[in-house]
């Protein structure tokens, strides 16, 4: 049944990557400015652009260059890059791990953040540290990512000195790399910790009020017990959706924090290709994006079945 069900979205992962690609391509073409023009530089005269653009395939009709660009694809070859003239697949690849560090690690802070908060808001609902908690979780979810991590740069690196800011100093388990990976992990945790709170708080209330919550406590069961044997299993499925969904966020909130934090990962790679007209830079990265949303959707319907034997793929 999971096999089956597995094939299934197999079969509508290749169309939406299509999909995706193609929109991706004709929008990066409507952007203002000539890539050839950037290459050669501004006092290149005409003629040299006019090569260039042939050089790069600028003079053959879009359907053309997208039918060579998704067979390029198919034999593993993203293109290359026009600000750099590496291979695309280089230039990402290089810069991966480091977007992926940090939404991990953005991601756990989130996590042990907003579920408890969540748990605890639930337990209390109604009372001042309930509210406390749910303006806390709204403050979270409400403050944007760049203005959060300007504060943070702010008072952790130029008041306070603490706290370095600017590219990543090394692996986690090092204490250079874990001091200048804590501010960036926090902004982008942020919003998703707020998410994770409300949610849980809801999801808590609601299964709080079942009936057997209250068979539960009627035995004479602790209020932990109940939580941890009755509550937490029954929320977890909604949870897993939340926790998918968010690190497809924080894979996008990626772009602005490694920006704001000069973070040496696709999100920052992403900005200056925009910028500097980098047609199969943006491309290539915008596909990967895609690919990693996908597959994280994928993985998290396949294991639902795990946590919740109830559910039955279709």
């Amino acid at each position: 049944m999971v096999l089956r069900y597995f094939i299934k979205r197999l079969l509508y992962f290749f169309p939406v990557i299509l999909m995706v690609s193609f929109l991706v391509f004709i929008m990066i073409r409507l952007i203002p400015g000539d890539p050839a023009r950037t290459i050669a530089g501004i006092m290149a005269s005409e003629e040299d652009v006019e090569r260039i653009r042939i050089q790069l395939g600028l003079k053959e009709p879009i359907h053309i260059q997208f039918i060579k660009w998704v067979s390029n694809i198919l034999k593993g070859d993203l293109g290359i890059s026009i600000r750099t003239n590496r291979p695309v697949t280089l230039e990402i690849f290089s810069r991966l791990p480091n977007t992926i560090e940090l939404t991990i690690v953005g991601l756990f802070i989130a996590i042990i953040i907003g579920i408890p908060i969540g748990i605890f808001a639930a337990i209390k609902r109604g009372e001042l540290s309930d509210t406390l908690l749910s303006i806390f979780a709204l403050s979270g979810v409400s403050i944007p990512v760049f203005w959060m991590g300007l504060v943070l740069i702010y008072v952790f690196s130029l008041s306070l000195g603490i706290l370095p800011v600017g590219e990543r100093g090394g692996p986690l388990w090092t204490i250079e790399g874990l001091s200048h990976i804590i501010l960036p992990s926090i902004t982008i945790a942020a919003p998703s910790a707020g998410v994770f709170a409300r949610i849980t708080r809801s999801s808590m209330i609601e299964v709080l009020e079942q009936e057997y919550i209250r068979t539960a406590k009627a035995k004479g069961l602790k209020m932990n017990i109940i939580i941890f044997r009755h509550c937490i299993r029954n929320v977890l499925v909604q949870l897993i959706t939340i926790i998918g969904m968010q690190f497809g966020y924080l894979l996008g909130g990626a772009i602005v924090t490694e920006t704001v934090f000069a973070w040496p990962g696709i999100g920052r790679l992403l900005v200056d290709a925009i910028i500097s007209r980098d047609y199969p830079l943006v491309q290539g990265i915008v596909l990967v994006y895609s690919i990693l949303f996908i597959s994280i959707n994928l993985f998290i319907d396949l294991i639902y079945g795990i946590i919740d034997p109830r559910i039955r793929y279709e």
